[in-house]
This record gives structure tokens, sequence and C-alpha cells, in this order.
């Protein structure tokens, strides 16, 4: 399951955020081990739910994504307590820096509180490099250890960006290199949003926030999305029935909650997909990469799927509801026969014709 890491300074309202986003109640770091707490979210999908309307299944198994919340940290925080902080960061695949706009004087401090965030991350990421680099470096002076002097030389490479404070996404890396970047869990090679926390009173004008400014062109430089929401307003939308929900959304000029549209926008920085499998059994959505060729999506359903693969009857989520079934589709000629290597596309249904 691909998971995304909440990380900000004390008091930036990260784990109401987290709370609400279905996670455990506020507690003590200290009382934890510091370990992140985590909660598993469904991404929001109109596809899905017009799906399971649709065959109104006995199981619906919308995909999902695991939230870690990770205790607030920053510059003053324990030096050993920002090293378990990192420890738990890079068993993350995305990150989420929640910046505080609600209090008073937040403007000129959010801009800088996301810059200091991303100097320990980069620091944390050199002082793992400079360590490898130590660790390998006498290793791979001898002309019998070619795995070492291979690390030595790629090591090597990592040091100039991060020194230069600009991380690790933007370095262009072959496979076997990547495949060797994730051995060392190196944070900055990690997709990165930034969550903007206004006050209710804001909200409604996010634009005119004068910390809105400041902390998009800091995003800018790095290709970071920034997302505007109020954990105070998305606390009183959460107690609302929903039936009344519509009337305070349209207040502060909201089409959706603006978790919502946080999740499935961490969702998609992890260039991950969802395609589905649909009947009156089930009806549930899957998570694999951007391009996974059909056979290998197949794996994810089952490894027999993947092994005995011929071929994968193949339609989009909206053709399929304008058809209003399989078997419709089949009438009209739109069902599509897709091979083993066929890029499996976000939205596409899916039924796996197999043999072992």
């Amino acid at each position: 399951m691909p998971s995304i890491a909440l990380i900000g300074p004390p008091q930036s309202g990260k784990s109401t955020v987290f709370e609400l986003l279905g996670g455990s109640a506020g507690r003590s770091p200290l009382a934890v081990g510091f370990k992140a707490d985590r909660a598993v979210v469904p991404v929001p999908d109109p596809r899905f739910a017009s799906l399971s309307a649709l065959y109104r299944p006995r199981k619906r198994t919308p995909v999902a994504i695991e939230i870690l919340d990770v205790p607030g940290f920053d510059a003053r925080t324990d030096a050993k307590l920002r090293t378990a902080a990192f420890g738990e960061i890079r068993k993350a695949d995305g990150l989420a820096i929640v910046l505080d706009l609600f209090q008073a004087g937040s403007a000129e401090a959010a801009a800088a509180a996301l810059r200091d965030a991303w100097a320990e991350l980069v620091f944390a990421d050199y002082a793992t490099a400079s360590r490898g680099v130590e660790s390998v470096e006498m290793a791979a002076r001898s002309k019998h250890n070619p795995d070492a002097e291979r690390r030595h030389t790629f090591l090597l490479r990592l040091l100039p960006p991060l020194e230069e404070g600009r991380g690790l996404a933007g370095l262009l890396l072959a496979e076997e290199d990547r495949k060797l970047l994730g051995q060392y869990g190196m944070i900055t090679r990690k997709p990165v949003l930034v969550i903007a926390n206004l006050s209710d009173e804001d909200l409604a004008e996010a634009a005119a926030h004068p910390g809105i400014a400041s902390v998009r062109a800091c995003c800018e430089e790095h290709g970071w999305p920034v997302f505007v929401l109020s954990a105070r307003v998305e606390h009183e939308i959460a107690q609302l029935d929903p039936r009344d929900r519509p009337g305070l959304l349209a207040a502060y000029h909201l089409d959706e909650p603006g978790l919502h549209r946080f999740v499935r926008h961490a969702y998609a920085a992890l260039d991950l997909i969802t395609f589905f499998t649909v009947g009156e059994d089930e009806v549930r959505g899957w998570t694999v990469p951007r391009g996974t060729p059909a056979r290998r999506a197949a794996g994810t359903i089952h490894s027999d799927l993947e092994r005995g693969f011929i071929r994968a009857e193949a339609i989009d989520a909206a053709l399929l509801l304008e058809c209003g079934s399989l078997a419709e589709a089949k009438k009209r000629g739109i069902l599509r026969l897709e091979g083993r290597d066929h890029p499996v596309r976000d939205g596409e249904i899916l039924h796996v014709r197999f043999s072992v």
C-alpha cells in the first residue's frame, strides 16, 4: 500500500489533519518511542462510487493510501528525536509538509518554516550519503570489491546537489542506480506536497492571504503543489450530517472537503493509477504504478493471473457506466482485447483471462 508521511513543525496542525483523515487522537511522541502513527484512508473516487452503485456488490474495496503522522520536529528538537523522525519518514513513499498559517504572524513565518523543514531533510540525506562514502571508501580502493567501488562512485554523485540544497529529486539516474538509491532511503528523492493550514476566517479568501504567495513562491522552486485547507473547517464538515455539508462547503467556496482533494493528489503525486475489477461479488480498485503492463497488473490481483496470463478484456469505467453492463459493451463492440504488454490506463476495468 502506498504511503505519505505528514510532517511539519510542532503546533502546525499536522496531527489535527491526521485525526480528521481517520487517525487516532493526539499522543506524546515520547510515550510511543517517537514512532509514527498510521491510518489507512480510502482514496475518494467518483468512478468507484458509480461502479458500486451499478453492480451493488456484496463487497466494495476502494483503493487506499496509508498516512503516517510523524511527530512534529524542528531545529530545536533533540537530535536523537530528529534522527528517529527521519527514520520514520524514510519508510514513506512521499511527504506532505503541513504549515501553520492560522496563527498571528504566521504569514511571515510559514515560508521560513518550509525552508527550514526542507533544509533539515536535505541535511539528513547529506549525512546519510557522507557516512555511506566513508563506509565504502576503503573497500572501494580494493581491486577485488567492484560493488564497493560502484557504491562509492554513486554516493559521490549525490553530494553536490545536497550541498547546494537542491535535494535529489532532479537527479537523473539509470534503473540500476535508482535501485541502489532505494537502499539508502533518501528522503529528498520522494514526492513532496505542501499543506497550507489556514484559519476558518481566511479560508474563503485564501488567494488574498499574505502567506500563501510566499509559500507558493518557495514551492515553485521545487515544483511542489500547494494544498490550502483549514483543519478547523474540515473538523466542522466532518461533524455535520452529509446532507448538511454542501451548505457549509458553499459558504467557503469549496466543491468538496479539502481532505478529499489532498488524499487524491497525494495518491497521484506517487505516480500511481487505479484500475478496477467489477462484478456482483465485489467491485474493487487496484493500485499500480503508471505504465504497468497488463500482465504485471494482473499479478496484483493474484499471482496465478500473471503466471497464466492470456489476455485482458478492457474498457474505460466511463464507457462501461454509459453502457450499463459488460454484456452491452460487448454488444456495441467497445470491449477491447489487450495483450500482456498493454500499459494499463487509469480508470480501466480489466477482466483477465488466464490458464495455469
